[in-house]
C-alpha cells in the first residue's frame, strides 16, 4: 500500500478522536470479523486500521466461515452488492443458532440498488456507502466505536456500584437479593423484562410490588399483579408528582424520574423494620433507573445510526440521478464534432444538463442548510422592518414568476410592520417555500402575506402566508408532510418525487424561531403555507430598529 494513503488513513482516524496512545494490543482478544471482496481488501489500509481501533481484524473467505468462530466478536464488517445481497441475507439469517458478532456494519462500493431491512434482523447497525473511497467508512467505525464506549462506560459504572454495593452489603440475604437483582439486570434487554425481574426480586424481600416503567416516546410499561392493574395504574400516575416517596397506610410508592414502583404489606410506619425496608427499597429501585438509563442509551444509539444510514441512502440516491443524466449528455455533445451543427434531441439535452445540474444545487443547498440546523438563532434576532427584510427575496421569486408567466403578489397588512426575529433564517424559510411554490404552479398565481394578530397567551404574532394556485397535495401526502428527514426514504421508493428535504429544513428553521408551520391545500386547487412567529422577543421592546 502506497505510504500516503497509509498516511491520510492515519490522519483521518486522528482526526475523529483516537490516538496512537490510545492503541490498544490485539492480542487482548478483541475482534472485528471481515467478509469484503478481495479488491476491497486489498485498497484498505488494514494494518493501519488494526493498530489504530486496537482490534484483531479476522478475514473471512465466505459466509460460511462465520459458523467456524468459537467466540463471540464485537463488530462484523461485510461488504454488500446487488448482486449479492440475497445469498448473504440467506447466509446471515438461515444459518446460526447464536451470531457470532454483537453488531452488523455493511460497506457497498458497487452502486446499485440495496434492500436493507431485512437486515436489521441480522443485528445491523451502520450501512456505509464508499463508491468514492473509505474515509465515509473510517469515520463511521470512529463514531461506532466511540459511541460503544459510552455504553460500555455506564455498564461499568452500574459494575462498579454493584461491586461496591456487594462488597458493604453481602451479610444482608435481602440486600443479597438487591446485589443479585442488578447482576441479572445487565441481561435484561427489554422493559417487560426488567419490570418481571424486579416484582420477583420484590417478592423475595417479601412485599408485594408492582410498577410503572415510562419509555422515551412515553409509552408505559405496567409490571406486577394483573387482575388490579387499571387500579394500581392509575393509582402510581396521580402519585408521581408527590415527591420521592409517597406512604399509603401499608403501601410506599418509590418515585423516580423514569419508574415508579408500590411496594405492598410494608412495616408499619416508623417502626425500625420499615425504615430498613424503605431503605432497600430506594437502592433497589435506583438500581432499576441506572438500568433504564442505559437501555433508553442503546435504543437512541440505535435509532440514531438507523436514521443516519435512511439519510444516506436517500442521498445518494437523489444525487446520483441528476449527475447520471449530466454526465451522460455532457458526454455525448462533447464527443460531437465542432463543425455538426446542433439538432433538435441536443439541444434538448443540453437544457436537461442545465435543469438537473439546477436540481443537483438546490439539494446541496438543502443539506448546506441542514447542516445549519440547532445554531443559536436567539443571539441573531433583531428588531427589523420586515419590507426591508424581505425585499431582495421577494424581487427574485417575483422574476422567476414573470418567467413562468405567472402573477406574484406581496401584501403587508399594515406599512413600517416591525418584528423582532432572525432575518436570515426568516428568508431561508421564505425563499424555500416560494420555490416550492414555482415548482408546482404551472399557471395562475402566487401569492405572499405578512399580517399580524394578537393571541392571548402568546402576545403579538406574525403570521406569514405563502400561497399558490398550483397542483395541490392529496389529503395522504399531506399527513406525513412534516416528518423528519430520516422518514423521507419512504417517499423516495415510493413515489420518485424528490426527498422533500426542503420542507424538512424550513419546519426545522420554524421551530428554531419558536414559531409553527401549518399547510392547508386541495388537489387542483392549489396550496397555502402558513407560519405563526412571535412578534417580539420582549411585551415592550424597545424602539430601535435595523434597517437593511
Amino acid at each position: 500500500m502506497p505510504p500516503a494513503r497509509v498516511n491520510n488513513l492515519h490522519y483521518s482516524l486522528v482526526k475523529h478522536g483516537y490516538s496512537r496512545d490510545m492503541q490498544v494490543n490485539a492480542r487482548y482478544g478483541l475482534q472485528m470479523l471481515m467478509l469484503v471482496d478481495p479488491q476491497t481488501r486489498s485498497e484498505m489500509a488494514l494494518s493501519e486500521l488494526e493498530r489504530t481501533l486496537g482490534c484483531q481484524l479476522v478475514m473471512l473467505e465466505s459466509s460460511s466461515a462465520f459458523t467456524r468462530q468459537t467466540s463471540t466478536a464485537p463488530v462484523a464488517l461485510v461488504e454488500v452488492t446487488p448482486r449479492n445481497q440475497g445469498a448473504l441475507l440467506n447466509q446471515l439469517l438461515g444459518t446460526f443458532t447464536v451470531n457470532p458478532y454483537d453488531h452488523l456494519i455493511l460497506l457497498q462500493r458497487v452502486p446499485g440498488e440495496v434492500d436493507l431491512d431485512p437486515f436489521w434482523q441480522c443485528r445491523l447497525s451502520l450501512y456505509v456507502p464508499v463508491f468514492q473511497g473509505f474515509d465515509p467508512l473510517y469515520t463511521a467505525l470512529d463514531q461506532f466505536f466511540s459511541k460503544q464506549r459510552e455504553i460500555t462506560t455506564l455498564q461499568n459504572q452500574l459494575r462498579e456500584a454493584s461491586d461496591i454495593a456487594m462488597l458493604s452489603m453481602s451479610a444482608s440475604s435481602q440486600l443479597g437479593e438487591i446485589i443479585r437483582f442488578l447482576e441479572k439486570s445487565y441481561n435484561c434487554s427489554g422493559y417487560s423484562e426488567l419490570g418481571a425481574l424486579l416484582n420477583q426480586t420484590l417478592e423475595r424481600l417479601g412485599i408485594a410490588g408492582c410498577g410503572l416503567i415510562e419509555s422515551q416516546d412515553g409509552a408505559v410499561v405496567y409490571f406486577g399483579e394483573q387482575e388490579r392493574r387499571d387500579a394500581w395504574q392509575r393509582l402510581m400516575l396521580e402519585m408521581r408528582s408527590k415527591g420521592r416517596f409517597v406512604d399509603l397506610e401499608n403501601r410506599t410508592i418509590a418515585n423516580f424520574d423514569a419508574i415508579s414502583v408500590m411496594a405492598r404489606n410494608m412495616p408499619e410506619v416508623g417502626s425500625e423494620p420499615y425504615g430498613r425496608m424503605k431503605d432497600m427499597l430506594f437502592t433497589l429501585v435506583e438500581g432499576a433507573e441506572a438500568r433504564l438509563r442505559t437501555l433508553a442509551l442503546e435504543r437512541a444509539v440505535t435509532l440514531s445510526e438507523k436514521a443516519k444510514s435512511t439519510f444516506l441512502r436517500v442521498m445518494s440516491h437523489e444525487l446520483r440521478t441528476p449527475m447520471n443524466a449530466i454526465l451522460g449528455f455532457s458526454h455525448r455533445l462533447a464527443a460531437k464534432s465542432n463543425a455538426e451543427p446542433y439538432s433538435e434531441r441536443e439541444r434538448n439535452a443540453a437544457s436537461m444538463i442545465h435543469d438537473n445540474a439546477r436540481r443537483l444545487m438546490e439539494m446541496i443547498e438543502d443539506l448546506e442548510d441542514l447542516s445549519s440546523v440547532n445554531v443559536d438563532t436567539e443571539s441573531a434576532k433583531r428588531r427589523v422592518l420586515m419590507e426591508d427584510t424581505l425585499v431582495a427575496t421577494l424581487h427574485h421569486v417575483e422574476q422567476q414568476a414573470q418567467r413562468k408567466g405567472l402573477r406574484f403578489r406581496a401584501h403587508y397588512s399594515e406599512p413600517g410592520m416591525q418584528a423582532e426575529l432572525d432575518p436570515t433564517r426568516l428568508n431561508q424559510v421564505v425563499k424555500k417555500l416560494c420555490a416550492n411554490a414555482l415548482k408546482y404552479t404551472a399557471e395562475g398565481e402566487i401569492s405572499v402575506t405578512v399580517a399580524t394578530r394578537y393571541h392571548h397567551s402568546c402576545g403579538e404574532q406574525l403570521v406569514l402566508q405563502v400561497c399558490d394556485s398550483g397542483v395541490g397535495i392529496s389529503p395522504r401526502k399531506l399527513q406525513g408532510m412534516f416528518r423528519p428527514v430520516s422518514q423521507l426514504y419512504d417517499d423516495y421508493v415510493n413515489h420518485h418525487q424528490g426527498t422533500g428535504l426542503g420542507v424538512a429544513v424550513v419546519k426545522e428553521f420554524v421551530a428554531e424561531m419558536g414559531g409553527e408551520i401549518d399547510v392547508h391545500s386541495n388537489e387542483g386547487a392549489g396550496t397555502c403555507f402558513s407560519i405563526t412567529l412571535p412578534r417580539f422577543k420582549h411585551a415592550e421592546p424597545d424602539d430601535t430598529v435595523e434597517l437593511f
